[in-house]
């Protein structure tokens, strides 16, 4: 978690205030030359944070100053303690043009426009009842997954590409409404978007020069494309959200919990088990039958993949325990908690019903390539190419 500390005047040195303990910093750049290095930014924080500071650390990004947060207690303060404090975002050069300055739900200073962005998310575009009446899409676009595996049974094939098309196109008709035209197009764009808005840009780490950058930025956007509190701009806003919050986190969520559970056999065989134990009388996978389906200091083996753990554990995902946040805590938790899990739930549940899966060439589950990309998420950083075999063929229902 970063956090923005804003000073009240260029007159007051930072010696003044109290700021967590960091490295030492060098003249200009701060500590930006510790991010640039051959591992993603949130292992190289990570291994700052053991070093300087368990719970807060300060580092100096550019011409900001940044607090590291690293613990659930901590974060506790922050997301529920302290919320309304930090309930805003810090605003970004690529949200600023992409997202008509920040009117999206994403980023949107905390105040009564957020507030009335969430409740139309909350309450009609991402209720518990949109997200279930939803149920025909994924059931169809994720057996069309399917089916192209079993088509390729034998064969090597890019897990990875093929999810990642699977969740836009589920996205787009939740958004759309249904397939058209020019639904690859559209895709196609908002991943360019997501991919370039990914990381940051100089001028947000030196805000002296953004003014300068943005105003050029807005000289050659048509008028189209200015922000201008219309029903488009915001229409294409709500749209983006679903899919950069959506479609990302969800295609990588399935991607990394196959990589874990083929470099785990074990766990994959015991998975496979249960799946297929629930759902043997019906002989297909659907939502209806899903019920019955870290940091060391909280989580024993915390860099281990051991999914049984949470079997034992009360921690839920819900921003309850700040020990595990996957979306989030406090007032900017994530809307679409409901929409992301039923994206995630069913093709992995579909993958384990109904096939078995080899690695290609020989390969060894340790000598799967784990490494990680920098990004929206923290994507592999390579694909996964896996060889399905067909245990259970898909019925027509």
């Amino acid at each position: 978690m970063l956090l923005k500390v804003t000073t009240q005047s260029k007159n007051e040195s930072e010696s003044t205030l109290k700021l967590p303990p960091g490295p030492r910093k060098v003249p200009f750049i701060g500590h930006l030359h510790l991010l640039a290095s051959y591992n993603p930014p949130h292992r190289t924080l990570r291994d700052l944070a053991l070093k300087y500071g368990s719970s807060l650390m300060h580092l100096q990004l550019g011409e900001v100053s940044t607090v590291i947060v690293s613990s659930p207690e901590a974060a506790k303060q922050i997301l529920k303690t302290h919320d309304v404090i930090f309930a805003s975002r810090p605003s970004l050069l690529a949200t600023e043009i992409i997202c008509y300055d920040n009117t999206n739900i994403a980023f949107a200073p905390y105040g009564e426009y957020w507030r009335e962005l969430r409740k139309i998310c909350t309450l009609e575009l991402l209720s518990i009842k949109r997200v279930q009446s939803l149920w025909s899409v994924r059931e169809e676009e994720f057996s069309n997954l399917c089916r192209w595996i079993i088509s390729n049974e034998g064969s090597s094939i890019n897990l990875t590409e093929r999810v990642n098309l699977t969740t836009y196109e589920v996205i787009t008709r939740a958004s759309i409404g249904k397939k058209n035209e020019e639904q690859a197009t559209f895709i196609s764009v908002l991943k360019e978007v997501i991919e370039l808005a990914s990381g940051f840009h100089i001028c947000d780490v030196y805000p002296s020069i953004k003014l300068g950058i943005l105003f050029k930025f807005k000289e050659v956007l048509p008028p189209s494309d200015m922000p201008n509190g219309s029903n488009s701009n915001f229409t294409w806003c709500a749209k983006q959200d679903m899919f950069s919050a959506g479609s990302e986190t969800s295609a990588t969520t399935i991607d990394w919990a196959m990589s874990e559970m083929l470099k785990n056999p074990q766990v994959l065989e015991k998975a496979q088990e249960e799946v297929r134990k629930v759902f043997k009388e019906k002989g297909y996978v659907d939502e209806i039958d899903f019920q019955e389906l870290k940091d060391p200091k909280y989580w024993k083996e915390a860099e281990s993949f051991i999914p049984e753990r949470y079997l034992e554990s009360s921690v839920d995902y819900k921003g309850n325990n700040f020990e595990y946040i996957p979306f989030g805590a406090g007032r900017r938790i994530c809307p679409g908690m409901s929409f992301g899990l039923a994206n995630v739930e069913l093709p992995l549940a579909m993958f384990l019903y109904h096939f078995d899966w080899i690695l290609p060439n020989g390969m060894k589950p340790e000598q799967i390539d784990m490494k990680e990309s920098f990004g929206a998420t923290a994507r592999r950083k390579y694909p996964l190419y896996v060889i399905p075999v067909v245990k259970k063929p898909l019925q027509v229902k």
